[in-house]
């Protein structure tokens, strides 16, 4: 998944050693997946997205799979940045990583707290 960023995780199991075994193998699908932004270039921000249930010993390869279909159907409910609905939209896309960055680099270069939450 180049260019993915995963800023909290929660993976929820029965036993200690099953969460640790889930972060592993949930690393590697992510690494495998492979992100809509990679066939329309656009910058995608997710606010939450649910990779959903996964057995100990799964695949990393099925659960990247598992992540691709899940990501297109958030992917295609995401709105532009610049819409309205952009400030409660779950998913919005940039036209690039430069324009996705560029109002929070004004805010910073001028002392002000960025205000948009991506």
């Amino acid at each position: 998944m180049t260019g993915a960023a995963v800023h909290r995780l929660r993976l929820k199991a029965a036993h200690e050693d099953d969460v640790r075994r889930g972060a592993i193998l949930l690393a590697d699908a992510l690494h495998i997946a492979t992100l809509p932004q990679a066939r329309d270039l656009r910058h995608y921000v997710v606010r939450h997205f649910d990779v959903g249930a996964f057995a100990r010993d799964a695949a990393p390869q099925t659960i990247a799979l598992a992540i691709e279909r899940r990501l297109a159907d958030v992917v295609a409910h995401a709105v532009p940045a610049e819409s309205p609905s952009a400030a409660t939209a779950q998913p919005v896309w940039f036209a690039d990583e430069g324009t996705r960055v560029a109002p929070r680099a004004e805010s910073l270069a001028e002392n002000r707290a960025p205000t948009e939450g991506f």
